[in-house]
């Protein structure tokens, strides 16, 4: 469904477009600061122990991904930007932890224009949904290629770290009777 230019997938694609447009405009988006959480919510633990779903319609494209370690990467720098946020990150479902959290990149195409999305979504450990955050890369933004999951998960984390959902709950859980 991708053009062949982008058949590697998301991070290669971005590498590809950035260097084009480095060469003509010379412009690129910084990567954003992340946001510190409420002092409420610092130091909560968030389970991440599973490798973001890739979503698209072509297996060609999941294959690719995969042996470009786009899912072990784009984990590896989420669990970055929560840290940044102030939140604690376990891989290991036998520690304490007060949210779940599940990553996924769909791309998609649509007249010619990639669509990348990164989901994270939050449950709590007993499986109720907390908050689902889609985040959107917005078209003519440019980075530089080392940068691609930093910039997309520092957005992330940010709506994470200022989510009412996400400190509503965290605070209920506290007070909540033992």
């Amino acid at each position: 469904m991708l053009p062949a230019c982008l058949a590697s997938f998301v991070a290669l694609a971005l590498s590809a477009l950035v260097a084009c447009n480095n060469m003509v405009t010379g412009e690129l988006t910084p990567v954003p600061p992340v946001h510190r959480a409420s002092d409420d919510v610092l130091g909560t633990v968030i389970l991440l122990d599973e490798d973001p779903a890739m979503e698209t319609k072509d297996p060609e494209h999941v294959a690719r991904a995969t042996e470009n370690r786009v899912p072990q990467d784009f984990r590896a720098s989420m669990v970055r930007s929560f840290q940044l946020a102030g939140f604690k990150v376990t891989a290991r479902k036998e520690e304490p932890h007060a949210l779940v959290a599940r990553l996924a990149l769909a791309v998609s195409e649509e007249n010619g224009k990639v669509r990348q999305v990164y989901r994270c979504g939050l449950r709590s450990p007993e499986g109720a949904v907390v908050e689902q955050v889609d985040w959107q890369w917005p078209q003519g933004t440019y980075v530089d290629a080392a940068e691609v999951f930093t910039f997309a998960t520092n957005h992330v984390a940010n709506e994470v770290a200022m989510s009412p959902k996400v400190s509503g709950f965290l605070r209920g859980r506290r007070n909540a009777p033992p």
